[in-house]
């Protein structure tokens, strides 16, 4: 399962601290284990891709296996 710790790596690797700590519902869903930590996640890409498609990159999960994630983000 993808971890507080990975959106953070994500967060300073990648320079949108506004859009990952600013989504608050993105790290509470999370913890939650909410039905809407999917709709958040896509919320927080498409926000992240729109300001720089190229930060997004899609990678195979057989390179970057996370659990059950079906978005697997390299940078």
């Amino acid at each position: 399962m993808f971890t507080h710790e990975d959106w953070e790596e994500i967060d300073l690797l990648t320079g949108f601290s506004g859009l990952i700590k600013g989504h608050e519902q993105l790290l509470r869903s999370l913890f939650w284990e909410d039905e809407d930590y999917s709709g958040n996640v896509l919320n927080v890409l498409s926000g992240i891709a729109s300001q720089n498609e190229a930060t997004l990159n899609v990678c195979p999960r057989s390179h970057a296996q996370r659990g059950n994630e079906s978005i697997i983000m390299c940078v």
